[in-house]
């Protein structure tokens, strides 16, 4: 949950409201520490209301900031970005063919941008090689590798356009690179294109 402070400014100013990302800093102990400015207009009563916060990110996992104006700012405890500390680990294989291999392959990529829009590339979790320079140009091997939340998914893709598949992996989750025993709680903040995933989020008001 955002501070209520930050919620009824974006709440009161609805869609116009401006966020920028004016100042981020990593510490010696990985902790990132950022500064937003965030500016709602109202064009109706011809007036703006300033916040400026500082959010310091404990236990940060990953993260990719631009400085920049954005148009939203969510604070979330499930997301896409969060599955790879939250879902169980796998390598998705296929084997097979299909006739219309070229949509197959929208399909796949509709579906990586629905769940990580600009955040991540395609090739994160898909095996791109299956791809280029011609797609499909393999009958078996491995499709993607990743949190099992969307190898499932694109195994039905898979499976819907005849490909046999199989799932397998080990039973854990992913701590700094490395299997551990049990998921790993995070929460993930977006701000436009940017957005950072850590385990606390402390937000003080500056302004």
């Amino acid at each position: 949950m955002l501070p209520t402070e930050l919620s009824t400014l974006l709440d009161t100013y609805d869609e116009n409201f401006d966020v920028f990302i004016r100042k981020a800093e990593i510490s010696a102990a990985y902790d990132l520490t950022i500064e937003i400015q965030i500016v709602g207009v109202s064009y109706e009563k011809m007036e703006q209301e300033e916040q400026v916060w500082q959010i310091l990110i404990k236990g940060r996992r990953d993260h990719q900031i631009f400085f920049g104006y954005a148009d939203f700012i969510e604070l979330k405890n499930d997301h896409p970005l969060l599955w790879k500390y939250s879902s169980r680990q796998g390598e998705l294989y296929f084997s097979g063919e299909t006739l219309y291999p070229e949509k197959v392959s929208m399909k796949l990529f509709e579906l990586h941008f629905s769940l990580f829009e600009e955040y991540m590339p395609i090739g994160s979790f898909l095996n791109t090689r299956l791809f280029f320079p011609n797609v499909f140009s393999r009958t078996s091997g491995l499709m993607a590798k990743g949190p099992k939340r969307i190898l499932e998914q694109i195994s039905d893709i898979l499976v819907s356009h005849g490909f046999k598949t199989s799932i397998i992996g080990n039973d854990g989750y992913w701590k700094e690179g490395k299997p551990v025993a049990d998921p790993i709680d995070n929460k993930v903040l977006l701000i436009g294109s940017s957005y950072i995933v850590g385990r606390n989020f402390e937000f003080k008001r500056l302004l």
